[in-house]
């Protein structure tokens, strides 16, 4: 399962904000471009991984705008494509890695809980200051929770491939 390596060094790029004068220059396409190839090789082993593909895909075209900046309507595209391909590929890795069946699915669970949970306080802390600091341990969960999601693909990456085709499972 190797591939799912090439996923995982694509989220962290996709995650990695480094901007200078409105510029990322760690380019989000990038990124989704490394998940994109590695989730459309993984297809054939499991459907999760061909609708995780395909959620990269949409990543990768609002991440092109959102490049070089501002664009808030497709901020929520970006941010339910990169949900949709943690939950869908942690949903694959549990049908074809056993040994990390518990853990995907317990992170896809707290990915998509810490996700719908920092995005609402967010919203609500742009409305009421009071709520930045519990915006900001919520949004800090997601952080430890995504950095858990990549240990994850790198450590289901040293698996070896299963034998047969899992799509059905």
């Amino acid at each position: 399962m190797a591939r799912l390596s090439g996923v995982a060094w694509g989220l962290l790029i996709v995650a990695v904000d480094l901007r200078f004068d409105d510029l990322d220059v760690v380019p989000d396409p990038l990124g989704w471009l490394f998940a994109l190839a590695a989730l459309t090789s993984l297809a054939g082993r499991h459907r999760a991984f061909g609708l995780a593909s395909s959620a990269a895909f949409v990543g990768l075209v609002v991440s092109v705008p959102l490049w070089f900046g501002g664009q808030d309507a497709l901020e929520l595209v970006h941010l339910v494509a990169e949900l949709v391909v943690v939950f869908s590929v942690c949903t694959a890795v549990m049908a074809v890695c056993p040994a990390h069946r518990a853990s995907a699915d317990r992170l896809r669970w707290w990915t998509l809980g810490v996700t719908a949970a920092g995005a609402i306080t967010v919203v609500l802390a742009r409305e009421d200051d009071a709520l930045a600091p519990l915006a900001l341990v919520v949004v800090l969960a997601g952080l430890v929770v995504f950095v858990l999601v990549v240990l994850l693909l790198f450590r289901a990456a040293r698996e070896p491939a299963p034998g047969r085709d899992l799509s059905g499972v």
